[in-house]
């Protein structure tokens, strides 16, 4: 009888690690597909409210080796971000484009530790193929704030330089961030789309 009962254990602990294998298996599958569809990259569309924004999600604007430019010659560079803003709704939508630092591109590429100061870049707004506006970036991040009539879209190229007057000061240092646009209500920004 005593042989019996350690038999009958011995197959029921093989049951529960059998079980608690193909729960783990399970458990370990679902977390991998969950993680690739995360990191996917493809260009894809959000909508917030009525404003449906398309643009490329892996895209990070970054600088990296790169040296001081004139405004002239940044507003003239091919290495634009580019996205379009559509209105879907029945009435004009107000919105405010933002950059904001895409901490995870940081994490990844080590440099943490050596941010561009965002008092030493500068940006450009192109909407609808005419340049509407060249500044300094700040640290509140807003580039542009605008409207967008029922049924309309814009279509928009950013793009960020270092300031011709920076120094050799920001020599290596990196600039990585991501664009937001948010729709404003009623003075309001209740809704994000972008980062």
């Amino acid at each position: 009888m005593k042989k019996s009962n350690k038999g009958k254990l011995f197959i029921d602990i093989l049951y529960v690690v059998i079980v608690v294998a193909i729960i783990a298996s399970i458990i370990a599958v679902s977390y991998s597909m969950f993680s690739y569809s995360s990191n996917n990259r493809k260009k894809h569309t959000m909508e917030t409210g009525t404003l449906i924004v398309n643009l490329d999600e892996g895209e990070s604007i970054s600088l990296l080796d790169r040296y001081p430019i004139s405004d002239s010659l940044a507003e003239k560079d091919e290495d634009a971000y580019t996205f379009t803003v559509n209105n879907t709704g029945t009435e004009t939508a107000n919105y405010r484009i933002y950059i904001v630092d895409d901490l995870e591109a940081y994490q990844e590429d080590s440099c943490t530790d050596s941010k561009m100061p965002w008092n030493k870049l500068r940006y450009s707004v192109t909407k609808n193929n005419t340049l509407i506006k060249t500044a300094a970036l700040t640290n509140d991040g807003v580039l542009y704030t605008t409207n967008l009539a029922s049924n309309n879209s814009d279509d928009y190229e950013i793009r960020i330089w270092i300031d011709s007057t920076a120094g050799n000061e920001v020599a290596g240092l990196h600039f990585h961030s991501k664009l937001v646009v948010k729709a404003i209500l009623e003075n309001r920004t209740d809704y994000d789309t972008g980062a």
